[in-house]
């Protein structure tokens, strides 16, 4: 319930526009607990290095996602998000 919680305020902050607060949020989530948040987290992380223009970052978060062995649905997510950053990037 906690990481639940925990990760809904970090999301609420995001949606807010504070991506300071929301990231460092985020970060803590995607420290510990359990895969599924910890994969969650990762992914979010990951969407504020595109915005910021940072594709190889990105990429590592979202890897770093499908390899926390989070539900199959999770790490093919993650895994998708990351071709997709690299579509127009790489080979």
């Amino acid at each position: 319930d906690q990481q639940s919680d925990a990760y809904a305020a970090a999301v609420a902050a995001r949606d807010a526009g504070d991506a300071a607060k929301a990231k460092a949020a985020f970060t803590t989530i995607s420290q510990g607990g359990s895969k599924a948040y910890r994969a969650m987290a990762l992914m979010q992380l990951g969407g504020f290095a595109l915005e910021a223009e940072d594709v190889k970052g990105a990429v590592a978060l979202f890897d770093q996602a499908a390899d926390a062995g989070a539900d199959p649905i999770i790490t093919d997510a993650a895994r998708l998000k990351s071709a997709f950053a690299l579509m127009d990037t790489a080979p």
